[in-house]
């Protein structure tokens, strides 16, 4: 369960780096919109720095979703890990591809062995 929850929290921290990304670059276009108004006579220097502090909030907000996503992201790589442990899963094991110790799992049952054992070629007789 442990396990489900971090993985619905790291696809909410994945949209909400995608949402800062986005509201970042708005308040850069608005930055720049509002400089080139400036410069033209169109607009104050209030309204620019008003825009700068906006984009200033935005990328504030883009470093703290950044954070977020990295810690949930170690966290569920952390349970992971003592997820494994707890059921006896050794990741060695599974590299080598031999079971030196049978997983315990509640409610799965071991695979039977489907492999079919090698024939040896028909012993010759003498005659």
């Amino acid at each position: 369960m442990q396990v489900v929850n971090k993985l619905y929290a790291l696809t909410n921290d994945r949209a909400q780096v995608q949402a800062a990304t986005a509201a970042r670059d708005f308040a850069t276009q608005s930055l720049d919109a509002e400089q080139k108004k400036l410069s033209l006579g169109a607009s104050t220097t209030a309204a620019v720095l008003l825009q700068e502090r906006n984009r200033v909030i935005a990328e504030n907000s883009l470093i703290s979703a950044n954070a977020t996503y990295a810690t949930d992201r170690a966290a569920l790589y952390q349970i992971l890990a003592s997820t494994l442990q707890h059921y006896g899963i050794s990741l060695v094991d599974a590299a080598t591809g031999e079971i030196k110790n049978v997983p315990v799992v509640p409610g799965l049952q071991p695979a039977k062995d489907t492999r079919v054992p090698p024939t040896a070629p028909p012993a010759t007789q003498p005659q």
